[in-house]
């Protein structure tokens, strides 16, 4: 084959590559679509088409779903339901383990392999069944749950109940396998007696279920509607990313719907394990995520670049910006705080170890010139000894002699420069 040739089978290869890539993130050829006047789908995939537009909008292929339904009534339903949640006052101790809490759980939600919105909603039982019980007059069995060392037993029975709604019973862990990883995970021995915990959690369960009236999942929680939204699609063909490297518009392409998608997760974290967000609007919280994440991504309409909230994504999710601009702002001040602000002392600590890294590496160096400067000195003193001895035996003995004292005088001031050299690199 020619050069030409090879060259030619290689641009095609490419060709190939990109035109597959964007197939896989682009391209709907299905032909039928489902919808009403609000939004229109794709009957096979799930893509959203907005209005007046045959281009849908961009997702990765993996979230694909049929729908065999008008989205808009899921989005009002939820919409509607997110107006009507319970209100929680969190107790002060709890809200300051919360946070902790949280982070435990999701660990053994990755550790047994839950989905992510089984970890919401196992937070969402705790939050609420904390506020209610510790809000109900005072009874002898109150403490039993609300102590500072119960708090994990609640937590985990909140995962157990979470799961049973929505995992395959295959993969719901077993309540004596919780309890052993309340134990492995946490560091220490919580449950001593592991043969007495097959009803430990579910009287446990019986109490959180009977607090809560066995209504825990009348309410969305915001995880469950960014699903939604992202399975739909939140980024849109008139949508560009701005380069890092040079500052312009580029088309969009699947590292872009990564990063996106990673934003999300990430705004999510934060917005589950902030205290003040419990009890808020979930509808108006996952706009404010899929806003904050569009925003720290870097995506621009080239239609409207002037709108962090397209024309697009207010007919996806029927709000304009200022309904949720208030969750916005708070979720771009937490990122700052948690992230932005703290990276100035991070590189000031790791300048302050580089420097003192340096200062041992040059005080190392110090001490072994120093080492070097003694050997050679014991050897210089050697040489000085055994001339003298040879000079003595050479010529008569003085009764008052001064060589030996001024030697060794030479050789006692010659040390002491040499310990105080040493001593001011140790200083320094």
């Amino acid at each position: 084959m020619s050069p030409h040739g090879k060259e030619e089978q290689k641009e095609n290869k490419v060709q190939l590559s990109v035109v597959q890539e964007e197939e896989r993130i682009l391209e709907c050829e299905h032909r039928y679509r489902i919808g009403d006047s609000f939004i229109t789908n794709c009957k096979t995939c799930g893509l959203y088409f907005p209005r007046d537009s045959d281009k849908p909008a961009l997702r990765p292929k993996d979230k694909a779903f049929e729908c065999h339904f008008f989205i808009s009534d899921l989005l009002k339903e939820a919409y509607t339901r997110s107006l009507n949640i319970r209100s929680i006052q969190m107790p002060p101790q709890y809200a300051e383990h919360r946070h902790h809490l949280i982070d435990w759980l999701a660990a053994i939600v990755d550790k047994v392999n839950l989905q992510k919105q089984t970890l919401h909603r196992a937070v969402h039982i705790m939050d609420l069944f904390i506020s209610m019980k510790f809000n109900l007059p005072t009874k002898d069995d109150v403490t039993m749950i609300i102590s500072q060392e119960q708090y994990k037993l609640c937590a985990i029975t909140c995962l157990f109940i979470a799961a049973k709604s929505f995992e395959i019973e295959e993969i719901i862990p077993k309540s004596c396998d919780l309890v052993k990883m309340m134990n492995e995970t946490s560091g220490e021995e919580i449950i001593s007696d592991i043969t007495n915990t097959f009803q430990l959690i579910p009287d446990c369960e019986r109490q959180v279920l009977n607090t809560l009236d066995w209504n825990f999942e009348s309410e969305p929680t915001f995880n469950s509607i960014i699903e939604n939204f992202l399975a739909m699609g939140i980024l849109l063909e008139q949508d560009r990313s701005i380069s890092v490297v040079t500052s312009k518009l580029e088309p969009l392409n699947e590292n872009t719907l990564i990063l996106v998608e990673k934003y999300v997760n990430l705004y999510s974290v934060l917005a589950l394990q902030e205290s003040s967000l419990v009890g808020k609007n979930p509808y108006l919280l996952a706009c404010g995520i899929i806003a904050s994440a569009r925003q720290a991504a870097g995506i621009l309409n080239f239609k409207t670049p002037d709108r962090v909230w397209p024309p697009e994504l207010v007919q996806l999710t029927g709000l304009q910006f200022v309904h949720f601009e208030a969750y916005y702002g708070m979720l771009m001040k937490l990122y700052q705080t948690k992230f932005i602000q703290q990276l100035p002392s991070l590189v000031q600590q790791s300048q302050e170890n580089q420097n003192q890294e340096a200062g041992s590496k040059q005080s190392s160096k110090k001490r072994a010139i120093n080492k070097e400067n003694e050997i050679t000195t014991k050897s210089d003193g050697g040489q000085d000894s055994k001339s003298s001895k040879q000079r003595a035996r050479n010529q008569p003995r003085l009764a008052n002699s001064s060589t030996q004292p001024i030697n060794g005088g030479f050789r006692q001031l010659r040390s002491q420069r040499q310990q105080q050299t040493t001593d001011e690199g140790f200083a320094q």
